[in-house]
């Protein structure tokens, strides 16, 4: 038996035991039954499987995760020493848990609808299931059956028709050491009505050692005219596997912004899916990387024009160092009916050593004739002349090699339209890219 076949009966094993003695109604009965009886034909991807040609998951097969229990953590856990971008209503979760003492979210729905997932499968049952039956796409793989097999913890967010939440929806997920790797499947679930307008936040963040397997899935519903701002932000332990999945379905003239942000992980999997499904919808898709040490950070990104007068806007950014690797994958297709869209991708990444590592592919699929589309892709160093320059100036080469690092990573940064959360990634930004630079001092 290979070590992925392996893993998959190890973790169908623990999944089969963990149903048997999980609680919930008969929704999550049935959405957990489901995903377990598709497990029984679906195996792990390999570097065969085109879409996964560059991220090799051997790593993630020699780890043992363990489903979670209840952890002492839970009980004791304090946000105080933790860099948490603390503006807006927030959802706490410590190793997949809901915690509800350290968490803000409002009591009364009149702007905004946020609940636990059990919350929500509770009193809103219907609206819960009409997210999961219409925004599918490519969360339907082995990893988003796993978390969907043990579906209990996760979000619920409805933001109501032509309404905007008076500050930012922040949801936290810490993962803290333990005695044996875990798994920490979560999902959110998200529906903005007609003409609303939000914001929200997904933020990972993991203590230094602790090794887990983040499997969050997150399903957007976009209803006509909807405005949702969305940032997914990865400050993973360097130990962690985090493979996520996103898919957002999008109505008449809504509007969708993503920001996608990447500094820690041992491995790291993004899958977004965009289907601008109807005439007028625009997504915006944003992303910035730095992957040191070991890190691999992976990418893949696949926007379906399904509908004329579309379009879509993607910029990725990727800073390389040590034997990181980056892999980007941007796919668009534009359907034949999908006549006047308009699609542009750009993906520029930044080696700073020579064991970095880089792949880069933006796929075009064009089936409409009446369409604008444009992608790109550029792999480099600094530029040696720009290093001269400030050295001329009276700055140290590394100094230097740090500044003109730190520009290129603010190419995106500072295109953040949120004051508060443009400041807190550029800190983070100059504080990982500090770590960087005293490390290469040290040597």
């Amino acid at each position: 038996m290979s070590i992925a076949a392996d893993t998959r009966t190890r973790m169908i094993t623990q999944l089969d035991e963990w149903q048997r003695q999980a609680q919930g109604n008969g929704f999550f009965q049935r959405v957990r039954s489901a995903a377990r009886e598709r497990l029984e034909v679906i195996e792990f991807p390999t570097i065969k499987n085109e879409d996964w040609k560059y991220t090799n998951l051997s790593p993630f097969f020699k780890e043992a995760f363990q489903f979670p229990g209840k952890s002492p953590l839970a009980k004791n856990f304090d946000l105080a020493d933790k860099p948490v971008f603390e503006n807006g209503y927030r959802l706490v979760f410590v190793n997949g848990q809901y915690l509800a003492s350290l968490s803000d979210i409002p009591e009364a729905p009149e702007k905004v609808l946020i609940l636990p997932l059990t919350d929500a499968v509770l009193n809103h049952q219907t609206q819960v299931e009409n997210i999961l039956a219409t925004v599918s796409g490519k969360v339907a793989d082995i990893f988003s059956d796993l978390a969907t097999a043990c579906l209990r913890e996760g979000v619920f967010i409805n933001i109501p028709r032509n309404m905007q939440p008076d500050k930012p929806i922040h949801i936290f997920f810490y993962s803290s050491q333990s005695e044996t790797p875990f798994f920490a499947p979560v999902r959110i679930l998200i529906h903005s009505e007609s003409g609303s307008e939000a914001t929200v936040v997904e933020h990972y963040m993991g203590e230094d050692a602790a090794i887990y397997h983040a499997n969050p899935v997150t399903q957007i519903l976009m209803d006509a005219n909807a405005r949702l701002s969305h940032y997914q932000l990865g400050f993973e332990s360097n130990h962690a596997f985090h493979i996520s999945r996103m898919a957002v379905h999008q109505r008449r003239d809504s509007q969708f912004s993503g920001w996608n942000v990447n500094f820690g992980g041992r491995l790291v999997r993004n899958d977004i899916y965009i289907k601008l499904a109807e005439s007028g919808s625009r997504v915006e898709l944003n992303g910035l990387s730095i992957a040191q040490g070991e890190q691999h950070i992976d990418n893949q990104i696949f926007i379906d024009h399904a509908a004329p007068r579309t379009s879509s806007r993607e910029n990725y950014r990727n800073i390389v160092d040590d034997k990181g690797h980056a892999v980007f994958t941007g796919r668009v297709l534009i359907r034949q009916d999908s006549q006047k869209s308009d699609a542009q991708q750009v993906n520029k990444s930044l080696l700073l050593s020579e064991s970095a590592q880089v792949d880069t592919r933006p796929q075009l699929e064009i089936f409409a004739d009446d369409v604008k589309a444009s992608h790109g892709a550029t792999v480099g160093q600094l530029d040696d002349d720009q290093i001269f320059y400030l050295r001329t100036r009276g700055i140290g080469e590394s100094d230097a090699r740090q500044m003109l690092t730190h520009a290129f990573a603010n190419e995106i940064v500072n295109a953040i339209p949120d004051e508060a959360l443009r400041n807190f990634l550029d800190d983070a930004v100059q504080q990982r890219l500090g770590e960087q630079k005293s490390v290469k001092d040290a040597e």
